[in-house]
Formats: C-alpha cells, structure tokens, sequence
C-alpha cells in the first residue's frame, strides 16, 4: 500500500514529458532505408550501412558539426563508390512513419503538461520530420542533437532541457521505447519509463 501510494504521489509531481522523437513517436527510416537502397544498387548491406553508421562522421553529422552533403560525401570516401545521396535520402524519408496513436495521446497531454522532445536527429532531418508530419506545434521545448551540440546518453543533454524546462528535475520524466540513453537522464536527477505503446505511456503517467 505505501508503495502505491509513494507512487501515485511521484507521478502528482509530474510537470513535464520529455520524449524520444525516433521510435516512441516515429518509426525511423534509417537502418531500413539504407538496407533497401543498397539493394536497389546491388550494393553489399552491411558494408554501406557500416560505412553510413560506423564512423566518426555519422556523430558529427547528429551534433550538426558537419552538414547533410558533407556526411553524404563522406560515406563515398569510405565506401568508395559514388551514388545520389538524394535517393538515399528519399529512401530513408520514405520508411520513416508517424505512429498516429502516440501522436494523438501526446496532444491530449500537451493540456495538462509541458511537452517536450530530446532527440539524437540532425537538424535537418529533425526540419523535415517536423515538417513532414505537422508537428511544428506539437513541442514545447525541442532539444536536438544537430542543434545543441549535444547527444543522448550524455548527461549535459539532459541537463540542458532541464534548464529550458525551469523546473526541478524531479518533476521531469523522459520517455523512450529503449533504456539505452537512461543513464543521462538519472545522472541529473530525472525520472525515466521505458515505453512502447500509449498503454505503457498511460501507466507511466497516471
């Protein structure tokens, strides 16, 4: 019963959702777009997809020290082959998907919550998605990777959005559909759940 009830007081506390943008509310194009167009191209999978995801200059790219063309032309120099890197780009935009059900639970919330996104995207795929999907309004606060020169799991990103948050860690969760960048997040002191589905962010939450 006491454990119930610290529970139902911790999620009282509750002022602001941070939540992952690729996987929890977008299915991400990446790892299938690029499988996809190197078969279109005949070329081996896992060596283009190593050198589009393997190297220094896909992190770059991410933390917007590098633009999209430079990190296009990059995996060129590794791969050693020339290709249209906006066919590439159109195969990842096209295996890219809204989940339309997270997407419709995050508007109810937004009345009752500061909503906000912390997301590893670079800038200019963070533009298009936003674009793309009509989610210019949904966030209140947006922390992205290409723009702040930082990236999940370090904790600084976190540290950040709390700041643009102005409230106390403690009344912060950050939800993703992968535990891999919690680390950051309970570094500086915010609450985290781990969720797939709107029913695992409902039980989160309430």
């Amino acid at each position: 019963m006491l454990k119930k009830a610290l529970l139902r007081f911790y999620k009282t506390m509750l002022k602001v959702i941070f939540v992952d943008l690729g996987g929890l509310l977008v299915k991400e194009g990446y790892t299938t777009g690029i499988r996809d167009f190197a078969v279109s191209q005949k070329f081996n999978q896992e060596d283009f997809f190593a050198a589009c995801h393997d190297y220094k200059y896909w992190k770059d790219f991410t933390l917007g020290l590098i633009s999209e063309e430079e990190y296009f032309q990059e995996i060129e120099k590794i791969f050693g082959k020339k290709f249209d890197w906006r066919e590439l780009q159109r195969y990842i935009q096209n295996h890219t998907e809204l989940k339309e059900d997270v997407l419709s639970l995050l508007k109810k919330l937004k009345k009752d919550f500061i909503l906000g996104t912390i997301s590893n995207h670079p800038s200019e795929w963070y533009k298009w998605t936003k674009i793309f999907f009509g989610l210019e309004k949904l966030f209140d606060i947006e922390v992205v990777a290409g723009i702040v020169h930082k990236r999940k799991p370090d904790p600084s990103i976190f540290k950040f959005a709390i700041d643009k948050a102005g409230m106390p860690a403690k009344e912060i969760i950050y939800i993703d559909d992968s535990d891999k960048h919690f680390s950051g997040a309970l570094t500086v002191g915010m609450n985290v759940a781990k969720c797939s589905t709107i029913e695992e962010i409902k039980r989160a939450l309430f």
